[in-house]
């Protein structure tokens, strides 16, 4: 509940800020139209999740350590990868990558509110692309598949722990994905691959691999894919 109120909160108010800042230079309140167009509401707008990821950080560790009494990493069961679970992340990422080509080929696909935010600049490309590769997947997966996956498990068992897990961070993503079945449908796979690695392996420090590979690739595609 912290990680999605931080996620939200925290543009929502850097974006207000900025709304009023505009107000007060030009006189008059901007429209939806043209906010969608700001790009440097956009770049305020996503810049402000880093800092909803760090303090997110903060609240899985007081959380998880209850204070500093406890090992966080050992409680999360964040685990050193074998040289066969390395593999076994970087295939799966691959394979996802794949799944994803797929089902944008299959299934209805229609442009989503991300991908017109892609469009707008190319420092709203790297500014999506740096959170993709330097936060995003450390985070959600100390959030998802490490604090909850964890107490889950421990409270109702693994099989639990894969469907809860797995459907919440699908959820949490659907927002911006909400337009595309194909998208949807990509999220979800992702969710539920990554969560049965952590199932497995009973370590976290797979997924972060698989889920950094995975946004790395795409991140890479967005700055020197068409257009850029």
């Amino acid at each position: 509940m912290a990680s999605v109120a931080l996620t939200v909160g925290l543009p929502l108010i850097f974006g207000l800020a900025y709304v009023i800042v505009k107000v007060i230079q030009t006189r008059q309140p901007p429209t939806e139209e043209t906010l969608t167009q700001d790009i440097g509401f956009a770049l305020i707008s996503i810049g402000s999740t880093f800092p909803a990821h760090l303090l997110t950080l903060m609240i899985c560790w007081l959380v998880v350590t209850s204070g500093g009494k406890r090992s966080f990493l050992e409680t999360i069961s964040w685990g050193r990868p074998s040289r066969l679970e390395w593999l076994y992340a970087i295939a799966l990422a691959g394979l996802m990558i794949g799944a994803a080509i797929v089902f944008e080929r299959l299934l209805p696909h229609r442009e989503t509110s991300l991908e017109k935010l892609l469009k707008l600049s190319r420092s709203v490309r790297v500014m999506v692309a740096a959170l993709a590769v330097l936060t995003a997947p450390l985070v959600e997966e100390v959030v998802y598949r490490g604090v909850l996956y964890s107490g889950i498990e421990r409270d109702w068992g693994k099989g639990a722990a894969v469907v809860v897990v797995t459907l919440l961070f699908a959820l949490v993503h659907a927002p911006q994905y909400w337009e595309s079945y194909a998208a949807l449908t990509s999220i979800l796979t992702l969710s539920l691959a990554l969560t049965l690695l952590r199932a497995l392996t009973g370590k976290l420090a797979p997924c972060v691999v698989a889920h950094l590979v995975f946004n790395g690739v795409q991140a890479v595609g967005l700055l020197i894919g068409p257009g850029n």
